[in-house]
């Protein structure tokens, strides 16, 4: 994967969780299990009007049961409002990618998108240095990961679509991590992302 190699570190590129409008939820994140898969996938189909590309639910179901993918939930009241996934590239150093990050759309602006956001990130192992975090955003969640320092890489063939995707990425250092891992507290106790897998940018959201 070449491609990604041609990544220039900025200081507009580096990942900022002071920006965030909304405070990150302090309770509910835990690691997804079998028994969430029905809320997760009608957590798809409720986003899908007005949001989601058609032709990639398949593909979403399909992810949630493949090895190498840390998928994290959100509950509130019992509720699942919130799944989000994220795995290590191993096809280069200290990459990773988001992929199909989504809220129920009727927890929308209610601090669950940034909470998914930076638990993912957290984590992810402690960056040496800084890890490099690749997403295919929807049109409608563009300006949110922008607002985190996610910069336009560009366009990427897509080996699952036939056709290219917009990519976005940011330079997550070990300062933002930790300040993510503060601002969670417990919650990511005994969570990491641990299996490398090989990535072919099928997502279409994250």
């Amino acid at each position: 994967m070449k491609f990604w190699r041609r990544t220039l570190f900025k200081s507009k590129d580096r990942f900022d969780p002071g920006v965030a409008s909304q405070t990150p939820v302090q309770q509910g994140i835990r690691v997804y299990e079998h028994r969430d898969r029905d809320a997760s996938l009608a957590i798809y189909k409720a986003n899908e009007p007005g949001r989601f590309p058609e032709g990639h639910f398949e593909e979403f179901a399909a992810e949630l049961e493949k090895p190498g993918r840390l998928w994290l939930v959100i509950e509130d009241r019992e509720e699942l409002v919130a799944v989000g996934g994220i795995s290590l590239d191993k096809s280069q150093h200290s990459a990773a990618h988001l992929m199909f990050g989504m809220i129920h759309p009727d927890r929308h602006f209610q601090g669950f998108g940034t909470t998914l956001l930076f638990a993912r990130l957290a984590a992810l192992p402690c960056p040496d240095r800084w890890t490099t975090v690749y997403l295919s955003p929807v049109e409608t969640s563009k300006t949110f990961y922008q607002r985190f320092g996610f910069a336009d890489f560009g366009r990427i063939p897509s080996s699952n679509s036939g056709s290219d995707v917009e990519v976005l990425y940011s330079v997550l250092t070990r300062g933002a991590w930790d300040s993510m891992r503060d601002r969670l507290g417990r919650q990511l106790e005994g969570i990491c992302v641990e299996k490398e897998v090989e990535t072919d940018l099928r997502w279409p959201s994250a």
